[in-house]
């Protein structure tokens, strides 16, 4: 049998269900090893607290997880989409106040993401299933660090609604 697959998720998980999905495959497959979760756009802290309930539910909360990046670095004033960076996410409710979660990294998404990579250098995929805020982030800021990566997957815009990703 061949390695796992080195993994980090980043998601904007809440809103549509295919985040919790993809998580929750990919949590229960054995040729991935899931090192990292990160969160990404809008409310990033109740979107990692979704996080923190979905690795907890799967006896998961050695994986450690962080919020990233809020807001996307382009949506112009107007965009309708704006109003997505506000609000709470739908699937939020889940989470139940006081409810006993897992901690977050005691680090931001960007410092989680360096330290992942820079710990699995060469060996490690970021896969990105929402907005692509953090790896541009990344890129942008730390691209010694980016390069180190394996390669990126990525889930990335909306062509039947002809608008570029946000980023």
């Amino acid at each position: 049998m061949s390695p796992a697959i080195e993994i980090i998720i980043d998601t904007d998980i809440g809103d549509d269900v295919d985040d919790a999905l993809a998580i929750a495959w990919a949590l229960r497959r054995p040729e991935l090893d899931i090192r990292a979760v990160t969160t990404v756009f809008g409310p990033v802290d109740k979107r990692a607290q979704l996080v923190a309930k979905l690795l907890q539910l799967f006896g998961r909360a050695d994986i450690p997880f962080a919020a990233g990046e809020g807001q996307p670095l382009s949506v112009p004033a107007g965009d309708p989409r704006q109003a997505w960076l506000t609000r709470e996410p739908n699937q939020y409710p889940l989470v139940l106040p006081g409810e006993p979660l897992p901690a977050p990294a005691s680090c931001g998404g960007e410092e989680l993401l360096a330290r992942t990579i820079e710990a699995h250098a060469g060996d490690i995929w970021l896969v990105s299933i929402g907005a692509m805020t953090n790896a541009a982030r990344l890129i942008e800021r730390r691209p010694a660090t980016a390069a180190k990566l394996k390669g990126i997957a990525c889930m990335a815009a909306e062509t039947h609604l002809l608008r570029k990703e946000y980023n």
